[in-house]
């Protein structure tokens, strides 16, 4: 308790107050005895617990998720926000089509984009099983393709840091997708799609911040704490 005193002085903004200190500290507690060490593991705890700040209410109100949280919402507004036993699909690249420099009507380039997009996202629905759920991108994903996705019932969220996949792939059992094309290469070695016992998005207040939790899933292998409190 008196490190994490100094620590909260040192660190300002009124953590020092002993509220805050036994609130870091049962937290902390919480950590230590939840995570699981695996043979190959970094040894540093810390590559295994995410600090998430997240305004409003009060530091008694911060907690542990056994999962990842991080700020973003779904793509499309009709998606779904929050699903129970949720399957999970990662992905690296965008998901766009190339116009390049092709000197063809516009016409042609909007069915090319649509043939495209199409063949895209059956791959995902169809030969990714099961069907995913939910699918975080990290890169770009066109108007078109979401609303195939939204079509398909399966939810987007895009633009996630590399670090973010990294996370989830090791507490939900996913497999990183590098590209749509190699979803067949990637699923003959056993099922890409992994699961977590929920998904949803977190709205603080009206027009505040969106976050997206996934908790639920092998529960000793990632956790995130979510500080309370303050703006």
């Amino acid at each position: 308790v008196a490190l994490v005193r100094r620590r909260c002085k040192e660190t300002g903004g009124g953590l020092e107050d002993p509220e805050h200190v036994l609130r870091i500290c049962e937290l902390a507690q919480q950590v230590a005895e939840h995570l699981a060490h695996v043979s190959g593991d970094c040894m540093d705890i810390l590559s295994y617990v995410k600090i998430k700040r997240m305004p409003g209410r009060h530091i008694r109100d911060s907690e542990c998720v056994d999962g990842v949280v991080f700020s973003r919402d779904v793509a499309h507004r009709k998606m779904r926000c929050r699903i129970q036993d949720c399957r999970i699909a990662l992905l690296r690249e965008p998901l766009s089509f190339d116009h390049g420099h092709r000197l063809t009507r516009l016409d042609d380039l909007r069915r090319q984009e649509a043939d495209f997009i199409d063949l895209k996202v059956d791959k995902i629905a169809l030969d990714l099983q099961p069907t995913p759920d939910l699918l975080l991108c990290q890169g770009s994903v066109s108007q078109i393709a979401q609303e195939k996705l939204r079509d398909k019932k399966i939810s987007l969220v895009l633009g996630v840091p590399a670090h973010i996949l990294d996370a989830v792939e090791r507490c939900t059992g996913a497999r990183i997708l590098q590209s749509v094309d190699s979803i067949v290469r990637s699923t003959q070695g056993g099922s890409v799609v992994g699961q977590c016992r929920s998904f949803h998005i977190h709205r603080c207040g009206e027009g505040g911040k969106s976050f997206v939790i996934i908790e639920g899933s092998n529960t000793d292998r990632f956790m995130t704490v979510c500080l309370r409190g303050g703006q």
